[in-house]
């Protein structure tokens, strides 16, 4: 489908075992919010994705393992990073590491603390994961609160990629902690720690812009958001010097289909070395070790 290359910046790791997650407590509501709630919670298995990321065009991906935990549900297995890497090294050519310890009990070590939490990031770190995922409304806490920090701080210190969820959720989880402001907060307590902004942030499309435009650092990802939505504003942005090379493409598959998502970006109006950058080159460029920041600052 796509005439352009395209890295899916975020990919689900939704396999039948692990899809029950979308049958439980606010992940249920995701479900039903999204058009596909019978495949969401049937679940695909690992060479039927493949071929649907090929069949729309999608070259690479960073598949991730959302990390949610329900100890009292024994019967649903949520994916983990641990299950994410395993994957990511039979298939390196195709799928880079993501994952995130979204629960206060995987986010505070199991009961170790935040040490053994912080432990067992850096071990996935060495065994290959490259981004590591928070969703604040899932602790009604913003992205600025200590519990977070010393897992910025590690990011930092291995040139592992932050990626803070911002925008109102679709879940009813506490908007407010996924502000954007709050960003400003972490990226100057963490000066060298790259953030990449994703599901978007509407409605704050233009406070991340300004952000953007601050930070060197600071990327949007428009994950399981379909273009076709996309503020002017922030395709305007997308347009210019200096945010060409700030915002990527993600589907948040199973949240949306591979092929709509592909198709609604593609009807994006963008010059050709926009639509490079929003569908590939940006993520690219962001996920290779060492590569310094492009666009933004003062």
């Amino acid at each position: 489908m796509a005439q352009h290359r395209v890295f899916d910046g975020w990919v689900n790791l939704n396999t039948p075992e692990f899809a029950g997650v979308f049958t439980v407590d606010i992940y249920d509501e995701v479900s039903s919010f999204f058009s596909r709630p019978e495949q969401m919670q049937a679940g695909t298995a690992l060479p039927e994705m493949i071929k649907e990321m090929r069949a729309a065009g999608i070259e690479r991906a960073v598949l991730t393992a959302y990390g949610v935990e329900y100890p009292d549900l024994p019967d649903v297995r949520c994916v983990q990073g641990e299950d994410v890497v395993k994957v990511v090294t039979e298939r390196p050519e195709l799928f880079t590491a993501s994952a995130g310890f979204n629960s206060p009990r995987a986010i505070g070590g199991h009961g170790g603390g935040i040490t053994a939490g912080v432990r067992r990031l850096a071990t996935l770190i060495d065994q290959g994961l490259r981004v590591f995922r928070i969703v604040p409304f899932n602790f009604d806490r913003p992205p600025t609160d200590a519990c977070f920090y010393p897992y910025y701080s590690l990011c930092e210190q291995t040139g592992t990629i932050a990626s803070v969820n911002v925008g109102v959720p679709g879940p009813k989880g506490a908007a407010w902690t996924q502000d954007p402001l709050h960003l400003d907060r972490v990226l100057r307590d963490f000066p060298d720690l790259t953030v990449i902004a994703s599901h978007t942030g509407h409605p704050w499309e233009e406070m991340l812009i300004r952000l953007m435009m601050k930070y060197e650092n600071l990327y949007l990802m428009t994950t399981a958001y379909s273009a076709r939505y996309l503020k002017p504003e922030l395709v305007s942005f997308m347009r210019s010097r200096r945010g060409r090379t700030k915002v990527m493409f993600a589907s948040g598959w199973p949240l949306l289909g591979f092929g709509r998502a592909v198709g609604d970006a593609l009807r994006l109006d963008l010059p050709d070395e926009a639509m490079d950058g929003y569908l590939y080159a940006n993520l690219d460029r962001v996920l290779r070790p060492g590569e310094p920041a492009a666009g933004g600052g003062m």
